[in-house]
């Protein structure tokens, strides 16, 4: 953690500046409100990301910063006691970040590669959500933030949640009295994916896991994406459904598409060591991806040896030459759940429409979504229908 996101200090007491339970919680509700709306406009503006709208998305974001700077300011004033100091720590790190991606949105409007430079500011709000998912363990409006908004009247869905939570307080209290706990390691990992390397992979396992096998999706980033963030695309959606994550980072700057064999080979390994620790449902294994992401997991999914029994390619771009090497063997009745945006400038979507045609002339059995209002962004309202997709259907042998 940076010097600018340290746990807030106070230098002397005052009125507002107390570190009283009563101030503490009030300066903890008046900061979430703005935060938590701040990082919803955040995530609206990065479904909705289209070069010809940036200066509108700018001019709605912008007045975001005055109320948020405010809370944070008087956040900052409470003298933390020692025992709060991460939970302080991590809600400013946090206002920290979505305070950079609304600065970066707004800038970007004037930047040489303005679109990019969109792209780039979303990666703060990336950071915003990864330094309060912690704290969804005790915080409930927080809980319920990193719900799906489709499963949030799903009594069932939020009792477990609930009660993972309170198991993870019961293995807490464990280990603090030197007890060693047999629960299995749960919520979000990083494996040897530090944001300066490639390679690793991260992981989300629902804090709810029994050893009872769940789907696992395994969610490859875009172009010069980073397994560390893309997790964060898909964990509200596996939190609410019940679905394990695996993030990994291609071996290069992006996925081996001249070269499949590489980054196949790299996700077989990683789904196989994954699967050795946590208990996977073997009928529902999808792989997805964001544009590059996407293309490759077309790519690595159609190959004989593949893992997945579903595939879900996402604004990716598509060559007919694969179903040239296409087993009909392992492409009959395959299920693909392909997205795609008609508003997408990098794919054209007729390359989509090619792509729905071709696979379902092969037998593949496609499901293709396409999207009006979609730019080449990820819909990440989508999540939701794959799991339901996902949980639904049965690939055939």
């Amino acid at each position: 953690m940076t010097d600018s996101t340290q746990p807030p200090h106070s230098s002397g007491g005052g009125a507002s500046g107390g570190g009283s339970a009563a101030n503490v919680l009030d300066a903890t509700t008046k900061l979430l409100a703005p935060l938590l709306n701040t990082l919803d406009s955040l995530q609206f503006a990065g479904r909705h990301l289209h070069p010809p709208v940036l200066d509108t998305l700018a001019k709605h974001l912008e007045p975001l910063l005055e109320p948020l700077a405010a809370a944070q300011d008087a956040f900052a004033a409470i003298d933390w006691p020692e025992h709060l100091q991460d939970f302080a720590g991590r809600l400013s790190a946090s206002t920290v970040s979505a305070q950079k991606g609304v600065q970066g949105l707004v800038a970007a409007a004037a930047a040489e590669n303005p679109v990019m430079a969109a792209y780039a500011s979303m990666r703060h709000a990336t950071a915003a959500r990864a330094e309060l998912y912690p704290l969804a363990q005790v915080l409930p409006p927080l809980s319920r933030f990193f719900v799906d908004p489709q499963a949030r009247e799903d009594a069932t869905a939020l009792a477990r949640i609930e009660t993972a939570v309170d198991g993870l307080a019961e293995s807490a209290a464990q280990e603090a009295a030197g007890e060693s706990s047999a629960r299995p390691p749960v919520g979000v990992m990083h494996l040897q994916n530090e944001r300066d390397t490639r390679g690793g992979c991260s992981l989300y396992i629902p804090e709810y896991y029994n050893g009872e096998p769940m789907p696992l999706v395994v969610a490859l980033h875009g172009g010069s994406g980073h397994g560390a963030d893309f997790l964060w695309t898909w964990l509200v959606a596996a939190r609410s459904a019940g679905a394990i994550v695996l993030s990994p980072t291609s071996t290069g700057s992006t996925w081996s598409i001249q070269e499949p064999e590489v980054d196949h080979a790299h996700l077989m390994g990683l789904v196989s060591r994954v699967s050795e620790q946590w208990s996977i449902d073997p009928e529902r294994i999808l792989l997805t991806g964001m544009s590059d992401g996407g293309t490759f997991s077309l790519l690595s999914g159609l190959q004989s040896d593949s893992f997945a029994t579903h595939i879900a390619p996402i604004s990716g771009t598509f060559h007919p030459f694969l179903m040239q090497v296409a087993e009909p063997g392992r492409i009959k009745n395959l299920p693909v759940y392909l997205v795609h945006g008609a508003l997408d400038w990098m794919f054209p979507v007729d390359t989509a429409r090619l792509a729905a045609t071709t696979l379902k002339n092969a037998g593949v059995d496609i499901h293709y979504s396409e999207i009006a209002d979609l730019s080449h962004t990820y819909p990440v309202e989508e999540n939701w229908k794959i799991l339901q997709w996902l949980q639904g259907s049965v690939a055939s042998s």
